[in-house]
């Protein structure tokens, strides 16, 4: 996707949600990826954590689907 895109730039990369909160607060971002699963907390807790701190920033959590499943359902939540 980075490769199509020339106006996209990596702000930084962390392995752990601590370690992605303090990139978010050293860094101006736009946009955020987090992953869902991470080895001190889930992608979600760091997107309620970001909307609370910074709400301009948007957060994604990009789903994976296996092979095997026919797909995922999407949903809308206020929270």
């Amino acid at each position: 996707m980075r490769e199509r895109e020339n106006d996209m730039e990596i702000a930084g990369e962390a392995d752990t949600a601590i370690g992605g909160l303090a990139r978010i607060e050293a860094t101006r971002l736009d946009v955020v990826l987090a992953d869902l699963m991470l080895s001190d907390g889930g992608g979600l807790d760091v997107c309620r954590r970001i909307k609370a701190s910074t709400p301009g920033v948007v957060c994604l959590v990009p789903a994976a689907v296996r092979a095997d499943t026919p797909g995922f359902l999407l949903t809308h939540t206020t929270s």
